[in-house]
């Protein structure tokens, strides 16, 4: 079998949509199958990846974007086209309309669409025009993918139930991490513990690029007042000048170093953000940062919103990010309570097989195998 994916990027630009494209296409690869891949046109070296041919070609996402997409599929001959779909990956406004002429006429040749969703569309803010007519514009042309699309699927609840205007059979495939899932003996985990000088210490780990303003006081007054604990700071930060001895900061670092730093994580922050108002955003399983705290079974720290899955509500703490003395609250109820945070970690369930590269192949390959 071969399958086109429709990406804004691919690898090695740094993308998220682009990276789940990839990893996706590794899976079907390591099955016999072939993935082609045409993406926005880069100066990018790629290595060769056997049974992934990237077509790099398109300059803007417009109406002469269609013809190139389709020069694409007759020369490869796909069995399906997989859109990868964003609003704001298509567009810089959020306003792809060039996508409409692409489904249509990859429609018109008999080949079945099926599109992943990764964002619908804006919610409707009615104190704001401009955010109104955003709203409105990418609701139409998700609309339009969606009557087009032989299926749909997408990664959380809150997505599917604003899709069920258009669709009420959209399917949920929750989102891995990229993080591999590695496993380091006790001698490298002393080794890792004694390079951050956290020998005998609880590690509270959160990834770099986040709001610090929201959180830094409340772990400002918890560390500085206990000598038992270590913030380790993971990839790249924006935590500049900001380097307490009770904080260490690995700065960038490949996937496969991050997981070796899970081996040693006690606690995992993840401070999403929710808005106070209409309590929008929160984590959900859309994250890869979640995914990999999962995966490696930690207690986790993070904030519940409108995003939030049900089956997450009963897995995690929860903790209001934009109140400190709440934050400190719950920080320190996870570090005081080791048979808190055991029960945490043994408690994720299906979620450990769900939240894998192998599942979302599976997932995938079903609905293929319902169209074909």
């Amino acid at each position: 079998m071969k399958i086109l994916f429709i990406t804004n990027t691919f690898p090695p630009n740094i993308c998220g949509v682009g990276d789940y494209t990839f990893f996706l296409c590794r899976q079907f690869v390591q099955r016999g199958d072939k993935c082609v891949v045409v993406c926005r046109k880069d100066d990018c070296q790629r290595d060769a990846v056997e049974g992934i041919s990237v077509y790099s070609v398109v300059e803007k996402w417009n109406k002469s974007a269609s013809k190139i997409v389709l020069g694409v599929i007759e020369n490869e001959k796909p069995d399906i086209v997989s859109l990868q779909y964003v609003p704001h990956g298509f567009d810089a406004k959020g306003l792809p309309f060039g996508i409409i002429p692409i489904v249509r006429n990859i429609h018109k040749t008999g080949i079945p669409i099926l599109t992943f969703v990764h964002e619908p569309f804006v919610m409707i803010n009615d104190c704001n025009p401009k955010h109104l007519f955003v709203a409105l514009c990418e609701r139409f042309i998700t609309g339009y993918v969606i009557k087009k699309s032989a299926r749909v699927a997408t990664s959380i609840l809150n997505y599917k139930n604003r899709l069920s205007w258009y669709d009420d059979s959209i399917r949920l495939i929750p989102i891995p991490s990229n993080i591999p899932l590695l496993t380091v003996d006790d001698e490298k985990k002393n080794n890792l513990r004694q390079n951050i000088d956290a020998d005998g210490k609880l590690v509270v780990a959160l990834f770099g690029v986040r709001d610090k303003n929201s959180i830094l006081k409340a772990f400002s007054n918890i560390f500085e007042r206990r000598k038992d604990i270590k913030l380790l700071i993971l990839g790249k930060s924006d935590w500049n000048g900001f380097q307490p001895d009770w904080v260490y900061r690995t700065g960038k670092l490949s996937a496969e170093k991050l997981a070796e730093y899970f081996n040693i994580v006690d606690i995992f922050v993840l401070p999403e953000k929710v808005s106070r108002r209409m309590k929008r955003g929160g984590v959900c399983l859309k994250s890869g940062s979640l995914a990999a705290a999962i995966q490696y079974r930690l207690p986790i720290l993070t904030a519940c919103g409108d995003h939030t899955d049900r089956v997450l509500k009963d897995k995690l703490m929860f903790a209001d990010f934009s109140n400190a003395d709440d934050v400190e609250q719950k920080l320190t109820t996870l570090l005081n309570d080791q048979s808190l945070r055991k029960k945490m970690s043994s408690g994720y369930g299906d979620l450990l097989n769900e939240l894998t590269w192998e599942h979302t192949y599976q997932e995938y390959k079903n609905i293929i195998n319902e169209i074909l």
